[in-house]
């Protein structure tokens, strides 16, 4: 158990999380600077600020977080791979899915099942591995959560639109239920993540259509600074 309790830090909470979670970092030590540093690729972000870093390995895990959480009062924000958080998150459990890094490719159906904390970089190479590839994936080392929310991507002229490829979303809603919304299954569900509605939950993995590898894909991508 890879816990500690500082004396700013809130001792209930922190014994709540520890007892759900292998790896809970309070403020003030390694792993939760560590954590609270990373930024998102486009998103030179603030310090973050939370109560603790959680990181989840099991959707059980998740679940009995969210559960600690919620008998506490404390509200609880998500780090994916490569993502840059909104605000500072004081007050907040900082709930990091990194280690839900599973991908399974299924050449028969042209289809991936991919873990929240995958980046797109092993997504892309273990679809080329069977001649396979994504519609429009993001940067190598971003995770593929912003995939459910409405965007062409770099390679929607040639491929399609990024979302249309998800057939199913597997979560953990905010009550805490575990959950796999597709078009057929909970449908409302799945359409409120593709529109980004509120905070339905935290995604556990994304199962993607796949497309046959063309002969030849060039994406590119310019960024410009607005010296704000």
């Amino acid at each position: 158990m890879t816990t500690a309790t500082p004396a700013d830090a809130e001792p209930d909470v922190l014994d709540a999380l520890a007892s759900c979670a292998a790896a809970v970092h309070p403020p003030a030590t390694p792993a939760y600077d560590r954590h609270c540093r990373t930024r998102g690729v486009l998103r030179p972000l603030r310090p973050l600020r939370p109560v603790a870093v959680v990181e989840v390995h099991r959707t059980d895990e998740l679940v009995a977080v969210l559960h600690a959480a919620r008998t506490h009062g404390v509200h609880v924000a998500t780090h994916g791979v490569g993502h840059g958080g909104a605000g500072d998150l004081a007050g907040a459990v900082l709930v990091v899915t990194g280690w839900l890094d599973g991908v399974y490719v299924d050449p028969g159906t042209r289809t991936a099942h991919v873990g929240a904390g995958v980046p797109w970089g092993e997504v892309v190479a273990a679809a080329a591995a069977h001649r396979l590839v994504p519609a429009c994936p993001g940067p190598p080392t971003v995770a593929l959560a912003g995939y459910l929310t409405p965007g062409p991507g770099p390679a929607a002229r040639a491929l399609g639109v990024a979302p249309s490829a998800v057939r199913s979303v597997d979560l953990v809603t905010a009550a805490g239920e575990v959950r796999r919304a597709s078009r057929d299954e909970h449908p409302e569900l799945f359409r409120a993540l593709h529109d980004g509605v509120g905070a339905l939950g935290v995604v556990t993995a994304v199962e993607l259509d796949l497309l046959h590898q063309p002969p030849t894909l060039g994406t590119g991508e310019r960024v410009h600074a607005l010296g704000l």
